[in-house]
């Protein structure tokens, strides 16, 4: 190493140039570059300034659209720092402290308009700012022309039963006119909860086909705003032998009215039978409880996927004719049947949607009110609270990027379901106990799984992201963390759980 002196005019050197340690002098350019200047340490030096830490905003995604009414999740991704908040206008905001370089904060839209997120990242004195603005709305409709997931009840017949359905974030009513009111009445109840109704095209309960309302009255009736369907009569269609029927009353709900056209299909049809109607209808609802057609829970999975089976071998899309499940709310057999399980309420509509279902009705209400236990009536609604609440499972189901059926491992308990051979047709079918299925959407990864035995069932369950703030089980106020992209989780007989987990990994 050569040491260098500063020079002056009364050294040997000339200004500006340097004494070597051999007694020559060298200009200050022609430094050796393993060579420093003396007296260096109290210069400006900025090497060691700190650097604001790294942040990226994960959720939502700039093209993201809240729904108001909707608890969606915001991550901010910060792995520097030792500190980050959020400051959120246009919803409310509930923010965990950072934890692993994960912000994680809820955000649900209050009014529509837009919400501003802005997230500060701090670290060693300095910080980094990142925002976003996203816009929020009411969603208007259901399917399949507008933005909610369907989930009706049947049989809402008095207008004191509306509000506790209403509230209980049923969007769609029916009625089959019984007890004395007029369809005008009926539709002002609905109106009045803030209800949308499946239109009857007769108000005869007796004689629903063979009396159907005439042009004149279908213009009356299309005068409704609340209406969302049209409903044709479900009496004897138990097989295809009602196509022409079908497509010459719709021919003449066309000459006043172009909203949807549902109706309900008997739980014994087959695939091929629904296939002949699936070009006139535009929203395809097979009976999906199991009692009615003598069949085990498992059933519930092939009648649905049956149904979109038929929807696609037709040329279409569920997004263009979307497969309605009509669940289990009376729990009586027909002859020869089991009587449904209270456990099954729930687990059936969530076992619907797994299957590929974009809405779920109940059959019926005058049964919870009239016939059953308070506490099967009680569990409709808090499933449709769970479906339709802030936790976004319908919306996410209807709106999410589906990612099909996801890895399962049962550790203990059954791993197979009942078997059985569905009405006409001669195959028997054996699926897992346990079905489980997922969805992306704003930034959010969803699952829906179920146990198909009246066993108790403990799995493991593959597909959930690697890193992530958290797995939520909706409405069981329990919270799981994964390992490796699983967790390991317990089914009651008949059980069902909904999974609801931030995604913070960086795409």
């Amino acid at each position: 190493m050569l040491f260098l002196l500063s020079c002056t005019g009364k050294f040997p050197c000339a200004p500006g140039q340097l004494l070597a340690e051999d007694g020559t002098c060298l200009d200050a350019e022609e430094t050796p570059s393993d060579t420093a200047p003396l007296d260096t340490a109290d210069t400006d030096d900025t090497s060691d300034t700190a650097i604001p830490p790294s942040l990226t905003i994960l959720a939502p995604a700039p093209a993201t659209e809240l729904f108001l009414g909707t608890r969606y999740d915001l991550i901010a991704l910060a792995p520097d720092a030792e500190a980050a908040e959020a400051t959120i206008t246009g919803a409310t905001g509930t923010c965990a402290p950072l934890t692993d370089g994960i912000l994680h904060c809820g955000l649900l839209a209050e009014s529509a308009g837009s919400v501003q997120i802005t997230v500060l990242a701090s670290s060693g004195g300095v910080s980094n700012t990142a925002s976003l603005t996203i816009p929020a709305r009411e969603a208007i409709g259901v399917v399949p022309r507008g933005d909610q997931f369907a989930l009706g009840m049947y049989e809402v017949m008095s207008e004191d039963w509306f509000p506790p359905v209403a509230d209980a974030g049923f969007e769609l009513a029916q009625s089959y006119g019984t007890g004395g009111y007029t369809h005008d009445d009926w539709e002002g109840w609905a109106a009045k909860s803030g209800m949308q109704t499946m239109a009857r095209t007769s108000w005869s309960w007796s004689d629903p086909w063979g009396e159907p309302y005439t042009d004149a009255e279908l213009a009356e009736v299309a005068k409704y705003p609340q209406i969302a369907w049209w409903e044709l009569p479900d009496n004897a269609v138990g097989d295809d032998s009602y196509v022409d029927e079908v497509a010459a009353l719709i021919a003449r709900i066309r000459k006043v009215d172009d909203r949807p056209v549902y109706m309900y299909l008997w739980t014994s049809i087959t695939t091929e039978q629904i296939e002949a109607y699936v070009p006139h209808l535009d929203l395809i609802a097979p009976g999906a409880y199991p009692e009615h057609a003598c069949q085990p829970q498992p059933w519930i999975r092939w009648r649905i996927t049956s149904a979109v089976e038929a929807v696609t071998n037709q040329g279409y899309t569920t997004a263009d004719k979307p497969v309605i499940g009509l669940a289990d709310l009376y729990g009586q057999p027909d002859a020869g049947c089991e009587a449904a399980e209270l456990a099954q309420v729930r687990m059936n509509p969530l076992a619907q949607m797994a299957a590929g279902a974009d809405g779920v009705l109940y059959f019926a209400w005058w049964y919870a009110a009239n016939v059953l236990e308070q506490e099967w009536g009680e569990l409709a609604l808090e499933t449709g609270n769970l479906i339709t609440g802030e936790a976004g499972i319908g919306e996410a189901v209807l709106h999410g990027a589906s990612l099909g059926d996801l890895g399962v491992a049962v550790l203990s308990g059954p791993e197979l379901s009942e078997s059985f051979m569905p009405y006409g047709t001669f195959e028997t079918i054996q699926y897992p106990s346990i079905h489980a299925a997922a969805w992306d959407h704003a930034g959010t990864r969803y699952v829906i799984a179920v146990n198909y035995t009246d066993s108790a069932v403990e799995a493991r369950i593959d597909g959930f992201p690697a890193r992530t703030p958290g797995v939520e089980i909706v409405g069981e106020e329990k919270t799981v963390m994964p390992k490796n992209g699983s967790i390991t989780t317990s089914f009651e007989p008949w059980g069902a759980h909904v999974y609801r987990v931030p995604i913070a990994d960086v795409p």
